[in-house]
């Protein structure tokens, strides 16, 4: 056993230990020399530094990781030599040997995946075998092979699907893992549901403008706007006695007004004389649908635009096409059927057009179109029927202030209508009904106009003055539907 040193000497070792202990307080990871040794410091270092200072009378500071060394009874400021050479074994920076590596302390993650091994070959957790051990990987068992990841791989075995269906969604990743079974899907994304949303599953919910079924397109999809009538809730009859019924529709296109039910009209009104504005349709391409039984048809439609139709139950006297100007002819716009009493011509008016691009157009038409019916007024009275695409007084249209330059309501089309009735020509409804508000025989689709009855009254019945007397009623059959436009009725004795 050595022999017991002397305080003095003792004394003198602490103060060459001080200047030592200030050389271990640099930055971790350097090398550091001691006694002519190099070394790496030891993770410790922070610590042990802390210690050696402490025994060369250094003031101890408290920190974290610091491990608070208990002084023996002794006065002496560094201690006792067997404090030193316990402490000199303890620790490898005050050792002269070489120092041995500090076990690592394992990480949170690490000390958690070793306490949430599975005791099971299955994992509850998604898409194949194994648990997850460090980050994020997972370690095979015995029974199992590691599972392969990412694009190509092949999936989970056949026996792990009850494992998956449970799994929470977080686990799951790549695009097999995206796949879920139907009921899965169905139980967490209420969007789902039978309730479809989106348009067309409003479509399909919808039952049109003030209720009652859809006429299903071609395609099975409904229409967006109510096409069908109920026919038993519209009363055909009339009080007064007459002798002649005229009706008149724009129809918007013939084919699709026939796949409407249109000719269903024909047979509740039973009018004497059925006249059509714009059917879009030659006559060659006319469907066999368009022949009713009873009357005779005259069809005028040169461009697939446009056109005219008059269906008579008494096959007229003549019946001559267009107004006799052979450019404005070209669309096929007029037809004049001629009576025994009378001339009935049905008219399609060109339309202004968006921004008034056609005014012009429509103007010289109405001039020629006056002209022509001017003419024949000389031999016998005249029953002009049809859509004359103006709405003449502010009383004819839902929103006038709003409408006094666009098509339909300007003062040039509205001046060019009052023309013609000074050449001595009289408009039926407003003879009878001069102050009646809101009777309208057009709305636009938009906006569900017709529902809201925001409408235009464009089409008419205007008859030479002396057939006034003659005028039994003047009505707008509003409850049809196929349209945009209703059907008008002239009730006449003549």
């Amino acid at each position: 056993m050595a022999p017991r040193k002397k305080k003095a000497e003792t004394a003198e070792e602490g103060a060459q230990a001080a200047p030592e202990a200030a050389v271990e307080t640099k930055k971790r990871g350097k090398r550091v020399a001691e006694g002519g040794v190099t070394k790496k410091a030891s993770p410790a270092k922070k610590g042990r530094t802390k210690k050696a200072a402490a025994a060369a009378g250094s003031p101890k500071k408290k920190g974290r990781g610091v491990k608070k060394v208990e002084e023996p009874e002794s006065s002496s400021p560094t201690g006792s030599a067997e404090v030193e050479e316990n402490n000199a074994a303890a620790s490898p920076v005050r050792s002269p040997k070489k120092a041995t590596p500090a076990k690592a302390k394992a990480t949170p993650k690490k000390r958690g995946a070793a306490k949430k091994a599975p005791k099971s070959p299955k994992s509850p957790v998604a898409n194949g075998a194994g648990a997850k051990t460090g980050r994020g990987r997972k370690k095979a068992t015995d029974d199992e092979a590691p599972k392969a990841t990412g694009r190509g791989k092949r999936a989970a075995p056949a026996d792990d699907d009850a494992d998956e269906a449970t799994s929470p969604p977080k686990a799951k990743k790549g695009r097999q893992a995206k796949a879920t079974t139907t009921a899965e899907v169905e139980s967490k994304s209420p969007a789902k549901s039978p309730a479809k949303r989106g348009r067309k599953a409003k479509a399909a919910a919808k039952t049109g403008e003030n209720g009652g079924a859809e006429v299903a397109k071609k395609d099975g999809k409904p229409r967006a706007n109510k096409t069908s009538t109920d026919y038993t809730q519209i009363d055909f009859g009339h009080s007064a006695a007459f002798k002649l019924k005229v009706a008149s529709w724009n129809v918007s296109g013939m084919r699709a007004w026939i796949g409407k039910g249109g000719m269903e009209y024909i047979e509740h009104e039973k009018p004497d004389i059925f006249c059509l504005q714009e059917i879009k349709c030659k006559n060659d391409d006319m469907p066999p649908e368009a022949r009713v039984k009873g009357y005779h048809p005259y069809w005028l439609c040169h461009s697939g635009y446009a056109g005219v139709a008059v269906y008579s139950k008494t096959m007229p006297m003549n019946v001559t096409y267009g107004i006799g100007d052979a450019e404005l002819d070209e669309e096929g716009r007029a037809i004049t059927a001629e009576f025994e009493k009378f001339y009935l011509v049905c008219v399609y008016v060109p339309n202004a057009g968006r921004g008034l691009v056609t005014l012009p157009k429509r103007l010289r038409f109405d001039e020629k179109f006056q002209a022509f019916v001017s003419r024949l007024d000389q031999n016998k009275p005249v029953i002009i029927c049809g859509d004359m695409n103006v709405a003449h007084q502010e009383i004819d249209l839902a929103n006038p202030k709003t409408n006094k330059k666009n098509a339909g309501f300007t003062q040039e089309e509205r001046d060019s209508l009052t023309k013609l009735f000074c050449l001595g020509f009289v408009d039926t409804f407003r003879h009878l009904y001069p102050k009646q508000a809101k009777a309208y025989t057009f709305w636009t689709y938009m906006m569900n106009a017709r529902a809201k009855n925001v409408g235009w009254r464009l089409d008419y019945f205007i008859v030479s003055e002396r057939l006034a007397p003659a005028i039994v009623d003047s009505i707008m059959r509003s409850p049809v539907m196929g349209s945009d436009h209703c059907p008008i009725v002239g009730l006449f004795n003549i």
